[in-house]
């Protein structure tokens, strides 16, 4: 039996050449970390299969179970989840460097959240030598997140800061500056690394188009910007977890 590799993107198109020819016990099926499954996904796969993917929502998981197959995360292993978050930093730089017409050095960045990727980015704005301010929506985050950076604020505390930034990076899977869109600055960017859209729906996005505020969807970011590094953490991830 062979791997079956959902080519979705560059890095998995490199992963298929690094599986080809490898065989495995039971059928198995390959997806991008940041693939999100439906029903209708799980329904076509074989019983009693392989499935490596990232991050599902307990439904499919269920539906998985039912269907006996054995759902592998890449984002629940950690030194996976650590690896990926430095590429999908990394791979910000370019956004980052050409959404403003300004030396990086101007910018007034506010970075969103306190996981893997905030704090990858962290350390690399830091070694560019930026100036940041770093806001967690929780307790237990916004102290961690002074071990890596000195200006930290809460959220509590972002309304009445948030037009101080004119750039914004968001790392949290969550619709967290709806609520305050009308106070960001004219001419911001908003930089999104998450699954999830920090404002919301479409509809809301939409609607800061004409106060001149410039979102980039940032998704996948290594598949982008480096697909073969990106398909070699999947490649050990999956050696690793053969059965």
């Amino acid at each position: 039996m062979f791997y079956h590799i959902e080519l979705s993107d560059k890095r998995n198109e490199y992963l298929n050449d690094l599986l080809k020819g490898r065989e495995c016990a039971r059928t198995s099926y390959v997806f991008s970390p940041a693939r999100k499954l439906s029903p209708e996904n799980i329904a076509e796969l074989q019983d009693n299969s392989i499935v490596y993917g990232g991050m599902q929502n307990k439904e499919i998981i269920d539906l998985c179970t039912k269907k006996q197959i054995t759902y592998y995360n890449f984002l629940a292993d950690s030194e996976f989840a650590v690896k990926n978050a430095r590429l999908t930093a990394e791979a910000l730089l370019p956004d980052l460097i050409s959404c403003h017409d300004k030396s990086i050095y101007e910018y007034r960045i506010l970075l969103l959240g306190a996981g893997r990727v905030a704090q990858a980015t962290a350390r690399l704005l830091t070694k560019l030598g930026l100036q940041f301010i770093v806001c967690t929506f929780d307790k237990k985050e916004h102290m961690f997140a002074l071990l890596y950076c000195d200006n930290v604020i809460h959220g509590n505390e972002l309304s009445d800061n948030i037009k101080d930034f004119d750039t914004i990076i968001n790392t949290i899977p969550a619709p967290v500056l709806t609520n305050i869109a009308d106070h960001i600055e004219k001419g911001t960017v908003i930089i999104e690394v998450a699954s999830a859209h920090c404002l919301g729906d479409i509809t809301k996005r939409r609607q800061l188009c004409p106060l001149d505020i410039t979102y980039i969807p940032a998704p996948a970011l290594p598949s982008k910007y480096s697909a073969y590094s990106a398909a070699e953490l999947m490649f050990d991830f999956i050696m690793s977890h053969r059965i």
